[in-house]
């Protein structure tokens, strides 16, 4: 199932797999294998510069619910920067949803950790970089963010934000579904050390949406959610 769904960060292309055990892209020419046992896909063309990369928990039942509501099974979920959190996982467990589960992140030991967070359930952990994710187009039913934003922020700037946005537009099928989480209180500068949640919140995402999306914004308790589909037929 995963291999159906994986691509080349560079090109997009899909990746097929070697006799070695890695896998190649058959337009770029470029294998990637395996780091201490999850799958390497990591690429972005963006310059990386010093930055905090917290997280913070989300609404555990405000994102149940909705799971709940949208999730169908078969579905693929895409989660990115999700950190060593592993509340998405743990609620695809609890409501026992059959679907693939695929986390994104640079960071190898957060990986682990929410791999082991959740050991009854099958997380597919891939490095990889939300500017330039190793999908194809139009692969994902849910693409989730927990203040995604803000990190890529503190380690791209304006830019990686940008580009994150439009990479889980590319990604999002026709009436597939993009949630991200943010909180406008101060204390946020607090949790977060810096003034992220200043400088991106999620009117920076709703901006660059048009008609191809419907939007929602929603308080779930302690953080504000935007939760967006993508009109049937259109396609990035």
């Amino acid at each position: 199932m995963i291999d159906s769904l994986i691509a080349c960060p560079r090109c997009h292309s899909p990746l097929g797999l070697e006799e070695n055990g890695e896998y190649g892209c058959n337009n770029c020419f470029i294998l990637y294998g395996f780091e201490e046992g999850i799958l390497d896909l990591y690429y972005s063309p963006l310059p990386d510069f010093d930055g905090l990369q917290p997280y913070m928990w989300s609404d555990f039942y405000f994102l149940e619910n909705l799971l709940n509501k949208i999730v169908k099974p078969g579905m693929v979920i895409t989660e990115i920067c999700s950190g060593a959190n592993y509340v998405v996982p743990a609620i695809l467990n609890r409501l026992n949803f059959k679907v693939t589960y695929i986390s994104i992140g640079d960071y190898i030991p957060h990986l682990k950790k929410q791999q082991e967070g959740i050991p009854s359930f099958p997380i597919h952990s891939i490095i990889g970089d939300a500017t330039s994710l190793p999908l194809q187009s139009n692969s994902v039913d849910i693409f989730i963010g927990h203040h995604a934003i803000n990190d890529i922020w503190l380690s791209k700037g304006d830019v990686g934000v940008e580009a994150s946005i439009r990479e889980s537009f590319r990604v999002v099928k026709p009436g597939g579904y993009i949630i991200h989480s943010h909180n406008y209180n101060a204390i946020d500068e607090l949790r977060l050390g810096d003034q992220s949640c200043r400088k991106v919140n999620l009117h920076t995402i709703t901006s660059f949406m048009d008609e191809k999306w419907e939007i929602t914004m929603e308080n779930g308790g302690e953080l504000d959610w935007l939760i967006a589909r993508k009109n049937y037929g259109m396609q990035e």
